[in-house]
């Protein structure tokens, strides 16, 4: 997923597809974005997306990995690690807001999630 929509109508990424690292949600302003709010030592997470996990915390919505950033066709890395991750628990926070001119209607997003084990 990119963004989220409502027909025509949509709410863009937070960073603008940038990259942008620690940028906040501010009211008013229409953005979306992702937070991955996990102390696990384990977890390899890619800086744009460590937030502080509060709701004043930080968010961003495309990184730019080798592989093209999240709201490409083969996405990127948002968690990995490189021992045994089967007890590591790490929570995807999504935040949006809305500006003043945002058309009204029923917004979501289509998100893919993919596993890949390795060994």
């Amino acid at each position: 997923g990119d963004t989220l929509k409502a027909g025509s109508s949509q709410i863009p990424p937070i960073d603008g597809g940038s990259g942008n690292t620690n940028t906040s949600m501010t009211p008013g302003t229409a953005a979306f974005g992702m937070d991955i709010p996990s102390a696990d030592a384990s977890l390899f997470i890619p800086y744009c997306y460590r937030g502080d996990g509060t709701p004043t915390g930080f968010y961003c919505m495309y990184d730019q990995g080798a592989s093209g950033g999240i709201t490409s066709a083969y996405g990127t890395d948002i968690i990995s690690g490189t021992g045994p991750l089967n007890t590591a628990l790490a929570t995807l926070t999504f935040a949006a807001t809305a500006a003043q001119d945002t058309p009204a209607g029923e917004y979501s997003a289509i998100i893919s999630l993919i596993a890949t084990a390795t060994f």
